[in-house]
């Protein structure tokens, strides 16, 4: 199980990582949609429109026209999160930030506030291999979207806990966890490894 949760990780890295360099690889390429492919049966769902239009002093970020950072920050972590170290806090809000990029393609404004569903943080604590696994709904007002963050972490090497790597995965909605109405056309690592 382990060795397959690895896998999906690396694969899930190595398809950011095309994706992210997809503008810049040569001419001979066609141009990168701004529209994702839907899965077969699923309603399009427009892209979440922002209230007011974007002005020239709120810089983008998380997209491909993105011209600040590669994360989002979370605005309520350290109210839940105390124990797990600032790089896994920086994969987590890369991975927040590249999973809201799939939804909005054009980019996503720097003010936008993602924050912890009250209620929604679980962790657990394997004592053996000194795993921590955490789990928790994210919520994006702005933007009216809402996503499952989970992700495991080890204060220790990974030759002392049998890990390859600590995953962090955010993933679509459940149908009970959403606040903003439908999100049919939600689009998470899930999705992107699929097509």
């Amino acid at each position: 199980m382990i060795i397959i949760i690895c896998l999906i990780s690396l694969i899930v890295l190595l398809v950011l990582a095309l994706w992210r360099l997809s503008p810049l690889v040569g001419s001979q390429q066609s141009a990168p949609s701004d529209t994702p492919s839907l899965p077969v049966g699923a309603t399009p769902q427009p892209v979440p429109s922002i209230s007011s239009p974007i002005s020239s002093e709120v810089q983008l970020v998380c997209g491909r026209d993105a011209i600040a950072s590669d994360t989002i920050p979370i605005a309520n972590y350290d109210t839940y999160i105390t124990n797990i170290g600032n790089d896994e806090r920086s994969m987590i809000e890369g991975a927040v930030c590249d999973t809201i990029s799939y939804n909005v393609p054009a980019g996503v404004p720097s003010d936008t506030q993602v924050l912890i569903r009250d209620g929604s943080y679980q962790q657990t604590f394997n004592s053996t291999m000194q795993i921590y696994a955490t789990t928790f709904i994210i919520d994006i007002p702005g933007l009216k979207m809402t996503f499952d963050v989970s992700d495991q972490w080890s204060p220790l090497p990974t030759s002392q806990t049998g890990l390859d790597e600590y995953p962090c995965w955010i993933s679509c909605p459940k149908p009970n966890e959403l606040i903003y109405g439908p999100f049919d056309g939600c689009i998470d690592a899930d999705y992107v490894i699929q097509h």
